[in-house]
């Protein structure tokens, strides 16, 4: 494909306006969105980044963390754990232009950033103190090189970008799925009709083993521990779970504008256009493919969203398109005004519940949650090590039996429960915990959050003394 000449790159001068749109939107998006509660995987980012344990994986990300904790006033609060995120995430507006801009011109690129920045899927991990926000910033800079070297012809420059691209594996493995998909897009490509110059496709061929030992190889260890975690979700099940996730994550609105995007593209013989459709497309497979042996989610085909917005995009052309652009943007804007508003982020409300049961409980009384790292997170002031709590314990799938040791003890108890967290349990001690609830204890307190479709309601129990049960109620363990 020829590069777009100078006219065509800057024939629509209103992208300007529309860069500074996109940034004040997610800015917006952020302030109100970043004092969502914590989730667990946050807790555990900061006990990894104070409590450092075996092989760290993330010496930078975690590094990092520490950094902008310190520069927050050394509080560990929501702000100060997600400002590296945050930080990220504006980068990765005008990188996301800066990176499309060579292929597709300053209309469709500043499009684009618009969309990425109105994301409800980006804005989300734009709000979470994990390595994906981080990680979709070097996928875009290496994209950009990438991009650059397909349109211009150069090898080098192709490979650099791919080994760029490779080294967000190290933040995040899933990062890897986008070089990856795109080398071997290059590949197939010629089957497709797709066949950039051939010298370029040799280049990033010899940079394939690099990314490889970058992350792939680093990380293969870790993906089997996962696979066997999350085992209990696969097969046509786990297939069903990753397209209903990223079905949501993307939005079928979106979803569908790229799939026309794409059909343009072909039309219009943009041969690289469809190349990255190619990459997009396998990238999606290979994620969905992990779920029939364990449980995938939409987070791990993240790397693939600027991909993504790039075919939605293409459409537009140089010219009019306001109603298609307004067609993409309304439900983005839509969805993420709920993330930031009564969904509340898209997580459990776990900050109020446990600032809750602190507020009613006695000295002696006994705290157990689900996702009791956490609550010592909140309740004990310079407490960073989630993996092993001291104020609140365990009461999930893993240690059912505290649960019934609870019953039976003479102590008040409280239990904080996400009640779709019981599907996960075998019927034998999800039954136990049912006869518990109803015999045993009182629901005193409700944190509701429905996010379209998901439960993330909170509830609170008090377990009483066995006095004031009239006795010990029936457990059969």
């Amino acid at each position: 494909m020829e590069p777009l000449n100078k006219t065509q790159a800057w024939a629509w001068r209103p992208a300007g306006g529309l860069l500074l749109v996109a940034l004040g939107a997610l800015a917006w998006g952020l302030w109100r969105g970043g004092n969502a509660s914590l989730w667990f995987d946050e807790a555990l980012t900061v006990s990894d980044a104070w409590h450092p344990r075996g092989v760290n994986h993330n010496p930078l990300f975690y590094g990092l963390i520490r950094v902008c904790v310190d520069s927050w006033g050394g509080l560990i609060d929501e702000r100060g754990l997600r400002l590296l995120s945050a930080i990220c995430a504006l980068l990765s507006i005008p990188l996301c232009y800066f990176s499309l801009l060579p292929l597709a011109g300053e209309r469709r690129s500043s499009w684009a950033s618009l969309l990425l920045a109105l994301s409800p899927w980006a804005l989300y991990w734009a709000t979470n103190a994990r390595p994906y926000a981080p990680g979709l910033l070097v996928i875009l800079l290496g994209n950009a090189l990438m991009l650059r070297a397909l349109v211009c012809d150069a090898p080098r420059g192709a490979a650099l970008g791919l080994v760029i691209m490779g080294l967000a594996g190290s933040l995040q493995l899933s990062m890897l799925v986008a070089p990856l998909a795109l080398v071997v897009a290059l590949v197939l490509g010629p089957a497709f009709g797709v066949d950039p110059a051939p010298r370029v496709r040799r280049m990033c061929l010899w940079a394939a083993p690099v990314i490889l030992l970058l992350g792939g190889l680093l990380f293969a260890g870790d993906l089997m521990v996962y696979l066997a975690q999350k085992a209990e979700i696969k097969g046509l099940s786990g297939l069903k779970h990753f397209a209903l996730a990223a079905g949501f994550a993307l939005t079928p609105i979106l979803g569908l504008c790229a799939l026309w995007g794409t059909w343009r593209a072909r039309q219009e013989g943009q041969g690289l256009v469809c190349l990255f459709a190619l990459a997009t497309l396998l990238g999606a497979l290979a994620v969905a493919g992990v779920g029939w042996f364990g449980q995938s989610t939409a987070q791990y085909a993240f790397c693939l969203l600027p991909w993504a917005l790039l075919l939605a995009v293409w459409p537009l052309g140089e010219r009019g398109g306001w109603i298609y652009g307004g067609v993409l943007v309304l439900p983005l804007l839509l969805l993420s005004g709920f993330e930031v508003g009564p969904w509340h982020g898209s997580r459990p409300r776990w900050r109020e519940a446990f600032a809750y049961v602190q507020a009613q409980r006695g000295p002696e009384d006994l705290v157990l949650s689900m996702q009791a790292g956490l609550g010592d997170l909140y309740t004990q002031p310079g407490w960073t090590d989630a993996r092993y709590p001291v104020a609140h314990a365990w009461a999930d799938r893993t240690q059912p039996m505290r649960l019934v040791d609870a019953a039976r003890s003479d102590r008040p108890c409280w239990l904080i429960l996400r009640r779709d967290f019981l599907l996960k349990w075998p019927d034998r001690w999800r039954s136990v915990l049912e006869r518990i609830l109803v015999q045993q204890a009182e629901c005193v307190q409700v944190f509701e959050n429905l996010p379209l479709g998901r439960n993330m309601t909170l509830e609170v129990y008090r377990l009483f003394p066995l006095e004031e049960r009239g006795g010990l109620a029936r457990v059969p363990f």
